[in-house]
């Protein structure tokens, strides 16, 4: 019986590694070739930086208006699949995006789940049942003329955040009879005919959206439900690319919902940001000025300041 050496033994063990390592790597490699994957199917580590991010949703109303976020998440899915117009449900939205350097997890976390996009031919008069499905679960107290339910008595709601067009809505009328008019985002702000069933536009939305209210009104219309096509992506591939693109967030118009038929539920709703700031301003300057001149009284006349109450001094100015 021949007996190996403790040096050739360890020799035939390295030789042996060295060829299933090599084995491993062609096996790769043969992999890597037949199943190929984008930049945007996987995001480890940072994905971008932000100078400016959108306001947080939860202090604005994502589920009777359009808000910052929503403009982002819309125009990132719009722009990823090469579509006219998109429709995001605000009820798929979780978290704010930050300010500074932005993360695979950071994007994860904006969703409540990951979704695919799918893009379905569909007609104005569809987007407009379509768009009427979205606030009819919106109410409106007569009395008060505000909105006091944004969702449905389960708790659920299928606003849409949307991009490539805006749209106006009166929240007191019917349902199924509230959006009264559709307009591109076009320089011309050129509006749809809502009666129009035989133009086409490539309409992006997730997949949950298309299965609970696109397909059926496709289906409706005669329309083919097979033509929803899958894109590929995702929600959070497509806001990965965007945000990875664009250091501003969100870009474009965001007042692309117009509510009517309802007041503000606060006075930011009612007043203009611009004309806050400017009431604001002025309030502080004659706050300012009445400070100064009951100043200078006292240190002309400190008799006389004593025996002037607030109202007199008011009206001697």
């Amino acid at each position: 019986m021949k007996i190996l050496s403790k040096e050739n033994t360890t020799a035939k063990g390295i030789t042996g590694n060295r060829i299933r390592l090599l084995l491993l790597s062609f096996l790769l490699l043969i992999a890597g070739a037949a199943f190929p994957f984008s930049t945007t199917d996987v995001y480890a580590g940072e994905i971008g930086e932000l100078d400016q991010a959108p306001r947080s949703f939860l202090s604005e109303t994502p589920f009777t208006s359009q808000c910052d976020l929503g403009s982002a998440v819309s125009d990132a899915v719009n722009s990823a699949c090469g579509s006219d117009f998109a429709f995001v449900e605000s009820s798929l939205l979780k978290n704010d995006i930050n300010q500074g350097v932005v993360t695979k997890d950071d994007i994860t976390n904006v969703f409540q789940q990951d979704e695919k996009l799918v893009v379905v031919p569909m007609s104005p008069y569809e987007m407009k049942q379509l768009l009427e499905q979205a606030v009819s679960q919106i109410q409106v107290d007569p009395s008060t003329e505000k909105i006091v339910r944004e969702k449905s008595e389960d708790g659920e709601s299928l606003f849409c955040q949307v991009s490539g067009f805006r749209f106006c809505y009166d929240a007191s009328a019917p349902a199924g009879q509230r959006v009264h008019w559709i307009e591109k985002a076009d320089e011309d702000h050129t509006r749809l005919d809502l009666d129009d069933n035989t133009s086409s536009y490539k309409v992006v939305m997730a997949e949950s959206l298309y299965q609970s209210a696109g397909e059926g009104i496709i289906q409706e219309n005669g329309g083919d439900p097979a033509a929803a096509e899958e894109t590929g992506e995702t929600l959070v591939s497509a806001l990965s690319t965007y945000v990875a693109q664009n250091t501003v967030l969100p870009q474009g118009d965001t007042e692309r919902s117009m509510v009517v038929g309802a007041r503000r539920n606060t006075i930011a709703g009612v007043v203009s940001r611009p004309m806050l700031g400017l009431f604001a301003f002025i309030l502080l300057v004659v706050l300012g000025v009445s400070r100064v001149r009951r100043r200078r009284l006292k240190e002309i006349m400190p008799d006389l300041y004593d025996s002037v109450s607030e109202k007199e001094f008011r009206f001697m100015k």
